[in-house]
């Protein structure tokens, strides 16, 4: 019964698990079981030999290579259109030559100086050919990890996948994480001190999170090696301030009231991830210090990983899970390059925007409600459970109102004979008469010690009469038998008018019974 109630509550987090799942698989399928013709022999200009599908080359100084196979469409057996399809390509500048004639560029042909790794890309081919070319040009690095495809038109669907995914989902997820960011860091300034430190924390994290994710965009200019190299590490450093934030207000929702060992090195190591970077000297040495450094994220998975169990929210719990199962997906990819696997944080940093967001509207939820418990409180009368004169300010009064006044006679002598116990005993029955008689539209309104005020929405005067007289009648007829008198007068439109006139209405009743019964 345990294991199905635990399988029950945590199904959210299952859930988002299989749907990370699926979409793994989706960008696997997407990239490396392409129903295509895969180029498996290059030839690279001035070395000799061939090479793979596969292939990377780097450089201190921009450079550009050559690469030609020799393919001819007898080869490719797909009847139709074809095209050139590269999953992923790192370059600066591309240029496609069909036996010679270009078909096809990416990038600017004058400065080549792009950063381009992310985003797919696809030629259509000629007819006919019998050779291939790639000119590609780079600021540091060239190459692909994932090989160049020759595909029917009804393979040009994982294309749209893949750039679906890069070109569309990257940037929304930017756009999402600074606004999230930016509402929970200003939000912050008005909460208590703890809670003001979880949101600046969490809203700190999100901001540096969305300066994480540049690096994923592809950008046709970045103007030199050196501009590339401080794009870089502003980036990817981010990354890593970002989880030192993350997991400070990460601690906070957690309630931690005090970090432990453990928890000071998992930030320590972030922070030190963080400063290696901007110690490259070169773009190159770069791409080593993040593959060595990438085991960092793995820490921060396993941290969060046990820490899961003390998430109360289901929402959030699945979230955080599928953020840190798409940062261990992209920690692997950084460190052991695989075929097939591309970087998916942007998705995480979707799935943390939604807990994120779904944290911040419970909490004001809450909040909201708390104030309103206690500003409702406010316009209650502790003792009889009838408005107080707050409630002036919050109702709409309108024409067609009646106004009834009511004040308790002798009710001193009730105090003085039966003590102040049995007094607020008759202002209790009083209130309670009253409400049975009167619509939850109406209200009764307690104005001083023995005094209340009736507001009869929309009744008229003599209707005003009849209820009143029946409230006196069952009034009378409760311990100790006390009376009232009473004055009735519709709303004239001034508040302070109307009370004066029917509180005139009502003393003149109650000099009337004292001179009868005088």
């Amino acid at each position: 019964m345990k294991i199905t109630a635990y399988f029950k509550y945590h199904f959210p987090s299952f859930a988002v698990s299989f749907l990370l799942f699926l979409l793994v698989f989706s960008l696997f399928f997407s990239i490396t079981k392409v129903n295509g013709f895969l180029i498996e022999s290059w030839v690279l200009e001035n070395e000799r030999g061939e090479i793979g599908s596969t292939f990377q080359k780097f450089s201190k100084e921009p450079f550009t290579v050559f690469l030609a196979a020799r393919i001819s469409r007898d080869e490719v057996p797909f009847p139709g259109p074809l095209y050139l399809y590269i999953p992923q390509m790192y370059h600066s500048y591309l240029a496609v030559f069909v036996d010679g004639v270009k078909i096809g560029s990416h990038g600017f042909v004058d400065k080549r100086s792009g950063y381009f790794w992310n985003w797919p890309l696809i030629f259509e081919l000629p007819e006919k050919f019998s050779e291939i070319t790639l000119e590609i040009s780079g600021m540091y690095r060239v190459g692909t990890e994932t090989g160049v495809y020759i595909v029917p038109s009804s393979e040009t669907g994982k294309y749209m996948v893949l750039s679906f995914m890069v070109r569309v989902l990257i940037p929304i997820t930017i756009g999402l994480s600074l606004a999230i960011g930016t509402v929970m860091f200003l939000l912050s300034n008005s909460l208590s001190s703890k809670e003001r430190r979880i949101y600046m924390y969490l809203g700190i994290a999100s901001v540096l999170g969305a300066v994480w994710l540049f690096d994923l965009i592809d950008f046709s200019d970045m103007n030199s090696s050196l501009s590339l190299l401080l794009f870089r590490k502003a980036t990817i450093s981010s990354a890593y301030f970002a989880f030192f934030f993350l997991l400070l207000g990460f601690s906070g929702i957690l309630s931690k009231e005090r970090k432990g060992f453990v928890d000071w090195v998992i930030l320590v190591l972030n922070l030190i991830a963080s400063v290696v970077l901007w110690m490259a000297p070169d773009l190159i040495t770069m791409e080593r210090f993040i593959s060595s450094i990438a085991f960092v994220l793995i820490v921060n998975t396993i941290y969060l990983i046990f820490h899961l169990h003390r998430i109360q929210s289901r929402v959030l719990l699945g979230s955080v899970l599928f953020f840190i199962m798409c940062v261990l997906n992209d920690a692997l990819v950084i460190i052991f390059p695989l075929k097939g696997m591309k970087l998916i944080s942007n998705l995480g940093m979707v799935a943390m925007f939604i807990g994120f967001t779904y944290f911040l509207v419970t909490h004001y939820r809450d909040l909201l409600t708390k104030l309103t418990i206690v500003h409702t409180k406010s316009l209650i009368d502790p003792l009889t459970g009838a408005y107080n004169r707050g409630i002036f300010a919050e109702i709409q009064l309108n024409e067609g109102d009646t106004f009834v006044y009511i004040d308790i006679d002798d009710f001193k002598k009730i105090n003085d004979t039966h003590g102040h116990d049995a007094g607020d005993e008759v202002l209790r029955n009083l209130v309670q008469i009253v409400k049975n008689h009167i619509r939850q539209s109406d209200a009764v309104v307690r104005m001083g010690g023995d005094e209340f005020l009736i507001i009869l929405r929309g009744c008229s005067p003599e209707k005003a009469e009849e209820i009143t007289r029946k409230i006196l009648s069952d009034f009378e007829k409760s311990r100790f038998h006390p009376t009232f008198s009473y004055g009735v007068h519709p709303f004239t439109g001034s508040l302070n008018e109307t009370l004066v006139k029917v509180d005139e209405l009502m003393y003149r009743m109650k000099e009337g019974r004292k001179k009868g019964s005088a």
